[in-house]
């Protein structure tokens, strides 16, 4: 019996690995890929970096402590202004809210992202605002491609591109983000990221409810006051990931293992006798 290797709670990144060897195709000419058997790799909280938490955390707190304590010097009105300091910090307080419990399970089942910690969350069905808040599931049947990123630009255009629209990064949608992508759960100044190709007929997405916009102005070709903003599932989920460097080493040891080359025994030489006279 072989032994298991212990878990791993954290994880990391870099360049593309391809994810174990082709077992066969689906309908549409896409490889599919090998279960390994000892792939076990669990990270809590991955999208709580240094500048979320300092955004909408550890700043509101001191801007409330710093209300309270000029109350106490300066005067009784400074005690208005630390009740509303939860207003004054609405955004960064949401998106903190948004992604903390962003996670990611890599085992022999497959891959899992978002609220995996929570125990009710595989059967929560929150709106595009909250998709965090719900978990992604892919069987390994499904998964195409698997690697860790943290190149700046690339991982700009992970935050920026249209592509991967979400609301996890940004507090109001856009004017023109016409859809959320599903699986995309990309934090604001996220620094690197763990993007998994899947194919969403064998993938497991929730059912995320649409969320509504206003706006204070119409546009002449789209008299809308708001807008129903609406989910869309493609073939890739991005997650982020606090520590890249272990999970692309974890990454290429387990779906791409590479194959030590056999040494060659080495000829002995025979020595030559000498000959006889």
């Amino acid at each position: 019996m072989t032994s298991r290797p212990s878990r791993l709670f954290f994880g990391d990144s870099g360049s593309a690995f391809t994810c174990g060897s082709v077992t066969g195709r689906d309908a549409r000419g896409t490889a599919a890929v090998d279960r390994p058997e000892h792939f076990d790799y669990a990270e809590d909280h991955c999208a709580l970096n240094l500048p979320l938490l300092a955004m909408g955390l550890y700043g509101p707190v001191a801007l409330f402590a710093l209300c309270l304590a000029r109350g106490l010097t300066a005067g009784p009105d400074w005690f208005a202004y630390a009740a509303f300091t939860p207003v004054f910090c609405m955004a960064p307080i949401s998106l903190l809210y948004r992604n903390w419990p962003t996670g990611i399970r890599v085992d022999e089942r497959g891959v899992r992202i978002g609220a995996v910690a929570s125990k009710g969350a595989e059967h929560r069905n929150p709106t595009v605002t909250n998709q965090n808040w719900a978990v992604f599931s892919c069987p390994w049947s499904g998964v195409r491609e698997m690697f860790v990123v943290t190149d700046p630009d690339h991982v700009m255009r992970l935050r920026t591109s249209p592509e991967y629209d979400t609301l996890s990064n940004r507090w109001m949608k856009r004017s023109s983000m016409i859809w959320c992508a599903a699986g995309v759960l990309v934090p604001p100044l996220m620094r690197a990221a763990l993007v998994i190709r899947i194919d969403p007929a064998v993938a497991t997405v929730p059912e995320l409810g649409s969320a509504r916009f206003y706006s204070n102005y119409m546009e002449p070709n789209d008299p809308h006051y708001s807008r129903a903003l609406k989910f869309r599932v493609g073939n890739t989920w991005v997650v982020p990931t606090r520590h890249p460097e272990h999970l692309r080493a974890l990454i290429k040891d387990q779906l791409h293992p590479v194959a030590p080359t056999p040494k060659r025994k080495r000829k002995r030489k025979r020595k030559k006798k000498p000959r006889r006279r």
